[in-house]
């Protein structure tokens, strides 16, 4: 069974958010983001007459072009910034695990890598299940 998604879209007036439904030429209004959805479930509820539960909504925020623009660079950036981790987490698990083999103590290679040597086992831990 296929659940009807409606799309709502919400801009900034006077101190409210203005939320305006396309697809059933509806708005009604909040005071906080948090509260957009409940509000635009309950409107589409009543105008349809259907339980507030039996759609989907999608709220998109209309903000000024230039903070919308720094917000998408700072997205991208953090979605970059995490694969960078990611790939340092894995490099770095996996030198342990090689040092390690190559007979350093877990002090040594915590040393080495400038981590406690609790976190060291940690680390080798992590690759020898990644490597097994």
């Amino acid at each position: 069974m296929s659940t009807t998604t409606y799309h709502a879209t919400t801009w900034r007036e006077e101190g409210f958010w203005v939320v305006e439904v396309s697809d059933l030429d509806i708005m009604t209004q909040a005071r906080r983001l948090d509260q957009v959805e409940a509000m635009t479930r309950d409107l589409i509820a009543v105008w349809l007459d259907v339980p507030a539960d039996s759609f989907a909504v999608i709220v998109e925020h209309q903000l000024p072009g230039d903070v919308a623009d720094e917000i998408a660079q700072a997205r991208r950036l953090r979605a970059e910034a995490d694969a960078k981790a990611a790939e340092a987490a894995h490099l770095w698990a996996d030198s342990a695990y090689r040092l390690h083999k190559l007979g350093l103590s877990l002090r040594d290679i915590g040393k080495v890598l400038d981590v406690s040597f609790q976190r060291a086992k940690q680390l080798v831990d992590e690759a020898r299940l990644v490597k097994s």
